[in-house]
């Protein structure tokens, strides 16, 4: 769990996984952004990484001392939390418009959108419509053993493969992953994928390769 400090630094906090309810000290007078962020156990490395859930205090309070944290305010409050180091945006930041637009503008699921291009929206006080762009999508055939996918993305579906070998998948431009669920419920394949401008680069983290692409 990550949340700033009022210096501007950050406050991080290891929390069991089966914690539920964790007790914060928060600073008032301001909107305080809280994110939580899965940790894979070294020893796992097929265990998911997905993007973190994220809440905005007081904004996102459901009652005065109650804070839930949320997949899909999870982007915006990344975000705003990488510029508490500058406290004179973080007080020119209308947080309740940017939260409601972010959500809107995506169709319920954030993390589609690029995230540099909010912050620096952000930074220079271009907050309109047009400060949400999505990131450019890519079809990428990936080596997929038969099984159910997760993303990284907590809020797209689950992928099903029947049969495996090479199989086409939509990712977003950057950073993201795919877990296959093993049938004892655990994890036991995945495929780190990086994306940029020039072409792609999938780790398979478990099977010990990776395999590359250009456009």
């Amino acid at each position: 769990v990550e949340y700033p400090l009022p210096g501007g630094e950050r406050a991080v906090s290891a929390v069991p996984g089966d914690r539920e309810v964790i007790l914060l000290r928060l600073p008032r007078g301001i909107n305080v952004p809280v994110i939580a962020s899965h940790v894979p156990p070294k020893d796992c490395p097929a265990c998911p990484a997905p993007f973190p859930a994220g809440a905005i205090f007081p904004l996102h309070c459901t009652e005065p001392q109650s804070l839930p944290l949320a997949w899909e305010h999870g982007l915006a409050a990344q975000t705003i939390l990488t510029l508490f180091g500058n406290p004179w945006v973080v007080e020119t930041i209308n947080t309740e418009r940017f939260c409601r637009e972010i959500v809107e503008v995506s169709g319920g699921d954030p993390w589609i959108l690029d995230l540099e291009r909010a912050r620096y929206a952000l930074l220079y006080g271009g907050l309109t419509v047009y400060a949400f762009r999505e990131l450019p999508s890519h079809d990428l055939a990936l080596d997929l053993s038969p099984g159910t996918w997760i993303f990284d993305d907590p809020l797209r579906e689950p992928l099903r493969i029947e049969r495996g070998g090479s199989d086409t998948v939509t990712l977003r431009r950057g950073f993201s992953g795919m877990t296959r669920m093993s049938p004892d419920g655990g994890f036991d394949d995945r495929i780190t994928v990086s994306i940029d401008g020039q072409g792609y680069t999938a780790a398979y983290t478990v099977r010990g390769y990776v395999s590359t692409g250009s456009w």
